[in-house]
């Protein structure tokens, strides 16, 4: 676990900005990382954090979900992560934190990973459209797909809430092809 992202935060800020820029101001967007794989009863495989939130992010922390939605004019970005834990961490590793996050990482704001669902209830009521990795939360995919059922039974009702979902992959797959100089040097010094 780096204690900063690996590429400075004006490089995560243009990757974020060149995805965002291809999103509608309607959409949320969420990127789950990886979950923690149990090799047996207290042994995990080593974690590997998923690559669409190391590229956007830099955040490579297990239970982590980085969101992105725009309000009053402007895009917001948000990391939800573990809370720091004095006991786990003897076993598992540092973390960040949530003040970590915002203090290093590359986002407007953070939020302890257990109020996702919370937070993200508000977040979405006011959007149309979730832009979702699907599979790697589990949690959050089936809230977003329940929040979508329900927008569509009840869209004459309420009016509120997300009535579409759409996989933002393919927008992620396409920018992570242009490397940046940065991303070309880190390249080189890997290979060499």
């Amino acid at each position: 676990m780096h204690s900063s992202p690996p590429f400075s935060r004006e490089e995560y800020l243009r990757r974020q900005s060149a995805l965002l820029a291809q999103i509608d101001t309607s959409t949320v967007l969420l990127v789950p990382t990886n979950p923690i794989m149990r090799r047996s009863h207290d042994v995990n495989f080593p974690y590997r954090a998923s690559s669409s939130i190391l590229y956007l992010s830099g955040w490579g922390e297990p239970n982590a979900l980085f969101a992105a939605w725009h309000d009053d004019g402007e895009w917001v970005t948000a990391l939800f992560v573990r809370d720091k834990d004095e006991t786990a961490e003897r076993w598992e590793g540092r973390r960040a934190g949530v003040q970590g996050a915002l203090d290093n990482w590359p986002v407007d704001r953070a939020f302890p990973h257990s109020s996702r669902l919370e937070v993200l209830q508000a977040i979405l009521e006011k959007r149309t459209t979730v832009a979702l990795l699907q599979g790697f939360d589990k949690d959050v995919d089936e809230f977003v797909i329940e929040m979508i059922a329900e927008r569509n039974r009840n869209k004459t009702v309420t009016g509120r809430g997300p009535s579409s979902l759409i996989d933002p992959f393919p927008i992620l797959a396409e920018l992570r092809l242009r490397k940046s100089d940065s991303e070309i040097e880190q390249m080189r010094e890997s290979a060499s």
